[in-house]
């Protein structure tokens, strides 16, 4: 497994279990936010596992949760942007 792999694991291990956000936790979601085109949180279920859910703007709380498709798909891409943003971060 490569740093970079160990990194985007650690990191999104952080998000899914409610640490509290640094950084880059925060930019890695904002990134996968704008990508969705809907404020994004993640939470931990425990018979789901990692759950997305979508942000009130006045509220600040999840409102709504990602159907299980499309939760599956932003699981993936939530590692791709994470790894994508750690080597942008390296060079």
């Amino acid at each position: 497994m490569l740093i970079v792999d160990k990194i985007a694991k650690e990191i999104v291990d952080q998000l899914a279990n409610g640490s509290q956000r640094n950084e880059t936790g925060k930019a890695v979601l904002e990134r996968l936010s704008q990508e969705y085109g809907r404020p994004l949180d993640v939470v931990m279920d425990d018979q789901q596992g990692m759950v997305f859910g979508v942000l009130s703007g006045n509220q600040g709380g999840i409102t709504e949760y990602v159907p299980p498709a499309e939760n599956e798909l932003l699981k993936q891409r939530l590692v791709e942007v994470t790894k994508t943003f750690i080597h942008e971060q390296l060079i």
